[in-house]
């Protein structure tokens, strides 16, 4: 088990901090974790980026990698989704794409659930603003 998931498990929630960090942070500004590093870079670790304060107000963190969950990126793939399947270190989730004209049917697969919905969601905006 890697370091990461044996010390957060809120990080099992939410996809890995490499593929966050090249997430469009305004697509994501208001995820409701965030991954944060100690001062090397190092140790990741997932935090809540709405924290109580004793006034009963929230503060909101903007000084880390938005993570989002999987009930935040679904809203934005269910429509498009064909069918998902899932079982302990692969995952895949089946999407029809008109790229070119014709309907095509694509797999993306990846270790977790969450990992690969935030892949389909990746596939979609790339290709959307590449004008395909």
């Amino acid at each position: 088990m890697s370091k990461k998931n044996s010390v957060d498990p809120l990080s099992e929630i939410v996809p890995p901090p490499e593929l966050c960090k090249i997430l469009p942070a305004a697509a994501w500004r208001d995820t409701a974790l965030i991954w944060k590093f100690d001062g090397r870079g190092e140790d990741p670790r997932v935090f809540r980026r709405f924290c109580p304060k004793p006034d009963g107000t929230f503060l909101k963190r903007d000084d880390g990698i938005p993570a989002p969950t999987l009930e935040e990126i679904m809203p934005y793939i269910n429509s498009r989704i064909e069918g998902m399947g899932a079982a302990p270190g692969a995952c895949h989730i089946g999407i029809w794409w008109n790229g070119g004209g014709y309907d095509e049917f694509r797999t993306i697969e990846a270790p977790t659930l969450v990992e690969c919905a935030i892949r389909v969601w990746m596939f979609f905006q790339w290709n959307s603003n590449q004008g395909v």
